[in-house]
C-alpha cells in the first residue's frame, strides 16, 4: 500500500470516529431518564457500518466516555472511572456480528429480518443494562443520596434502552430499504419519499392524532388521565401498521415514542415508564405483524409481475401473428391482382379469339 493510500485510510477512520463522537454527543443531549435514544444510535451504526470501521467507532465512543470518567472521578471514585472507560459498543459487538453473519439480520438483497432485529434489540438492551448496573455498583454513592432501588433502576434502563432502539433503528432500516430500491441521488429519494402514500398518511392522519393526544396529556392535571392518554398513543401505531405493514409501525412507533417522552411530567416518572412499556410492546408486536403482512404482499407482487410478463409475452405473440396475417393477406391480394392482369392480357391479346362463352368459361377457370 502506498503512502498516499495509507494516509487516506487513516483519514477515513479518523473522520468516522469524529463523526460518530459528534453524533453520539448530539443524541445524548436529547436523551433522558428512561428514554435513551443513544442506544438506538449505537445499534443502528453497528448494524450498517462495515466491520473494518468498527475500531474507529470504538475510538469515537471512547472520547466522550473518557471525558465523563475523568470529570466525575473525584465524585464517584477511581474504580468507577476505570470501569467507565469500557465502551458500551464493545460489549454488544459479538452479538451484532453474530446476528449479521449467522442470522442474516440485514441481507444484501431482500427484506430485513425483523424478528432477528427485535431479538438483537432485546439482547443488547439487556447487556447494556447489566453493564450499567455493574458501573453503578462500583460507584461511590454520596451519603445524602439514599439507598438505590436496583430492580427499579434495572427496569428503567431496560425499557429506556429498548424503546430508544425501537425509536431509531426501524426508521434507519426504512430509509435504507427505500434508498436501496432506486439507484438515485438522495435529493430524488427524499422527494419520492415525501410524495409517497406512506408519508402522506403519516402527515395527515398519524401526526395530527399524536399531536392531539400530546396536547391532551400536557393540559390535563390528573395523573390518571395523563396515564390513560399516554397509553392510548399506541392506537395510531396499530392503525398505521394495519395500513402499511412494518413501515407504518416504524413511523408510528417513533412518533408515539416521542409523544410519550414529551408528555413526561418529570424525570423518573413511574406512570410514564408504564406507558413506555406499553408503547414498546405495541411497536414490537406491530413490527412483527407488519413483517408477516409483507410476505404475502411480496408474493402477490411477484405473481403479479410474473403474470404481467406472461400477458406481455402473449400480447407480443398475438401482435406478431396479426402482422404476419396482414402481410399474408396483402400478398394474396397482390398475387390475385397479378393473376387478373395476366389473365386480361392473355385473353385480350390472344390472336385466335374464341367465342364469348368460351372466354367467360376460361376466365372463370383462371380465377378459380
Amino acid at each position: 500500500m502506498s503512502q498516499g493510500s495509507r494516509r487516506n485510510v487513516w483519514l477515513r477512520h479518523a473522520a468516522i470516529a469524529l463523526g460518530y463522537a459528534l453524533g453520539y454527543l448530539l443524541v445524548r443531549h436529547v436523551s433522558w431518564s428512561h428514554w435513551l435514544l443513544f442506544a438506538g444510535y449505537r445499534l443502528s451504526v453497528l448494524m450498517l457500518v462495515p466491520y473494518r470501521y468498527w475500531p474507529a467507532l470504538l475510538v469515537g465512543e471512547l472520547g466522550p466516555m473518557t471525558y465523563d470518567s475523568v470529570s466525575c472521578a473525584q465524585t464517584f471514585g477511581w474504580l468507577w472511572a476505570a470501569v467507565m472507560l469500557v465502551p458500551p459498543l464493545a460489549l454488544v459487538m459479538p452479538v451484532v456480528k453474530y446476528c449479521r453473519d449467522r442470522l442474516h439480520m440485514i441481507p444484501a438483497h431482500g427484506p430485513v429480518h425483523l424478528r432477528v432485529v427485535l431479538a438483537c434489540t432485546l439482547a443488547v438492551s439487556l447487556i447494556w443494562t447489566i453493564g450499567n448496573l455493574v458501573i453503578l455498583s462500583t460507584a461511590r454513592i454520596p451519603v445524602d443520596f439514599g439507598p438505590i432501588n436496583y430492580p427499579a433502576v434495572a427496569a428503567r434502563w431496560v425499557i429506556g434502552n429498548y424503546l430508544g432502539v425501537l425509536t431509531i433503528v426501524p426508521l434507519v432500516l426504512l430509509i435504507r430499504e427505500g434508498k436501496a430500491k432506486q439507484f438515485e441521488s438522495w435529493r430524488s429519494s427524499l422527494g419520492r419519499a415525501v410524495r409517497s402514500p406512506l408519508a402522506i398518511e403519516a402527515a395527515t392522519c398519524v401526526l395530527p392524532a399524536l399531536v392531539l393526544l400530546t396536547w391532551l396529556a400536557r393540559e390535563t392535571s390528573s395523573e390518571s388521565m395523563r396515564g390513560m392518554v399516554q397509553m392510548s398513543m399506541f392506537a395510531p401505531v396499530l392503525w398505521f401498521a394495519l395500513r402499511r405493514g412494518w413501515h407504518g409501525a416504524a413511523l408510528g412507533g417513533a412518533g408515539a415514542s416521542i409523544a410519550v417522552a414529551v408528555t413526561m411530567p418529570q424525570l423518573y416518572d413511574p406512570a410514564t415508564l408504564q406507558s413506555e412499556a406499553l408503547v414498546a410492546f405495541a411497536v414490537s408486536s406491530m413490527l412483527l405483524f407488519g413483517s408477516r403482512m409483507a410476505v404475502p404482499h411480496r408474493q402477490v407482487a411477484s405473481d403479479g409481475r410474473d403474470s404481467g410478463n406472461s400477458l406481455d409475452l402473449a400480447r407480443r405473440i398475438q401482435a406478431q401473428c396479426e402482422i404476419q396475417l396482414q402481410q399474408s393477406a396483402l400478398g394474396i391480394d397482390r398475387a390475385s391482382e397479378t393473376v387478373h392482369a395476366a389473365e386480361n392480357l392473355l385473353f385480350d391479346r390472344s390472336p385466335s379469339r374464341p367465342s364469348a362463352v368460351d372466354v367467360r368459361e376460361l376466365r372463370r377457370l383462371a380465377t378459380a
